[in-house]
């Protein structure tokens, strides 16, 4: 009758262990389900499962149950000599019955609040020799724990040690899928702040392989071929983008393949309206784990504005040299005009007007003033830096432009008509920079009238 008794018993739990893991239930409720329908079977008082802290392997959690409540009640308490603490550190089951419970209880580790504990029967949990806390039942009200509700309890033990470990993983799991998802929205947010800068970058990008094959590029690259990046990728870019059938070949990738050094180059290439644009293309490797050149990323910049620009540059500096020679050159000149200059004025003071010679030092004093005034328009344009805005007769600033020219118009052949229109109000300007525009536009109508062979301006 005792074995049928224990048989039914044991059919009870694996059914209420099998319901309670099918019915996917927090591990809480599924605690208590368990302990409740154990102490029920087995006629315990009241029963408890130790179960040890993740983080700290000196404390474990205690939830226990006690006949006739629904609540399962939860404690955190420190491992101290008794008949659990036995249990928990051989990993072997502890029964104790009611003569030897005085010496080998401890009140906080083996009792519950509110019961002493009179017997007990303690059964370790662990699976592939990870410890997972132990389940214990306290005060069989019939008699003491035998033999047969050990065997029962070892039985119910293992299968339940296996619901808690797979608890465990699958909250590892979900703690491990958490931090993937995590990590991948990162990834993506990655990736996108990286194909932003990739594709808004006014520099053209491309990354090739070995075979020489895109693996990727960016809008400013892609826009010059009038496609979309993605219908490019997979193609050779010598196929692509010059309509090649090999490698250019004063391409520098296949260096930086073989010596993994950043290379730069310099190409022409026709438009065509027959001018040529610069393009400065520079190549940068990506090396593998091996630390060998797996893709090579190449940058191409349209540098035909900046070597215009550099162009200019140069220009100006040799300008503002010739400027400064020629300042000097106006004042060497200016000191023996001013000594001509006057010499001819006090000449015709001590020659009788009536002398012929009064022509010829008139005719003498006119060119000298006239070069001393070419002087000091010259020395007026090298001082144009100086931005003075006053008001200014654009009349006068046009004749002082025509009176340094003269020269070129001579040479030019060419006959300049000048008629300045009377009573203009006078501008606030800058009358030296006034006078370089004057010029500039003067000298290219020189080098119109030169390739067109009219004569007039």
């Amino acid at each position: 009758m005792a074995a049928i008794t224990v048989h039914e018993n044991a059919i009870t739990l694996l059914r209420v262990v099998s319901e309670t893991m099918s019915q996917k239930l927090s591990v809480e409720e599924s605690l208590t389900r368990v302990l409740k329908n154990l102490c029920a079977l087995l006629k315990s008082e009241a029963g408890f499962i130790i179960l040890p802290d993740r983080n700290d392997s000196t404390i474990f959690g205690k939830l226990w149950f006690k006949q006739g409540e629904e609540t399962l009640h939860k404690v955190s308490v420190l491992l101290a000599p008794g008949a659990v603490n036995t249990c928990l550190q051989t990993q072997k089951p502890v029964r104790v019955p009611p003569h030897e419970a005085t010496p080998r209880f401890h009140p906080s580790l083996d009792g519950i609040p509110g019961i002493t504990p009179v017997s007990l029967l303690c059964v370790p949990l662990s699976v592939h020799e990870i410890q997972h806390g132990a389940i214990v039942l306290l005060n069989k009200q019939e008699g003491t724990f035998e033999e047969e509700d050990q065997n029962l309890l070892e039985s119910l033990a293992g299968i339940f040690t296996h619901m808690l470990h797979t608890t465990d993983l699958v909250q590892e799991l979900r703690i491990a899928n958490a931090d993937l998802e995590a990590n991948r929205w990162e990834i993506i947010r990655s990736r996108n702040t990286l194909r932003a800068l990739f594709d808004n970058v006014p520099l053209s990008f491309y990354i090739i392989d070995k075979d020489y094959q895109l693996l990727a590029l960016n809008v400013s690259r892609s826009n010059r071929l009038q496609a979309k990046p993605q219908d490019l990728v997979g193609k050779r870019c010598y196929e692509t983008f010059y309509r090649r059938h090999a490698p250019c070949p004063a391409c520098k990738a296949h260096e930086t393949f073989r010596d993994g050094q950043i290379t730069t180059r310099i190409s022409h290439q026709w438009l065509e309206d027959g001018n040529a644009e610069e393009w400065e293309t520079s190549t940068y490797p990506i090396f593998d784990e091996a630390e060998q050149v797996s893709q090579v990323i190449l940058s191409e910049e349209n540098v035909t504005e900046k070597r215009q620009l550099e162009y200019q540059l140069i220009q100006s500096e040799k300008l503002a040299a010739v400027g400064q020679l020629a300042a000097g050159i106006a004042h060497e000149i200016n000191n023996p005009l001013t000594a001509v200059i006057a010499n001819v004025q006090l000449l015709r003071r001590e020659i009788h007007p009536t002398d012929p010679s009064q022509d010829a030092l008139e005719l003498i004093g006119m060119a000298g003033a006239r070069a001393a005034q070419v002087v000091r328009n010259l020395l007026d344009l090298t001082r144009k830096e100086n931005y003075k805005f006053i008001p200014t007769d654009i009349n006068v600033t046009i004749q002082k432009a025509l009176e340094l020219l003269q020269h070129e118009i001579n040479a030019h052949a060419v006959a300049l008509k000048f008629e300045p229109t009377h009573n203009l109000p006078e501008l606030l300007a800058s009358p030296e920079h006034l006078e370089g525009v004057w010029i500039n536009l003067l000298s290219n109508a020189f080098d119109a009238v030169d390739h067109t062979g009219a004569g007039l301006i």
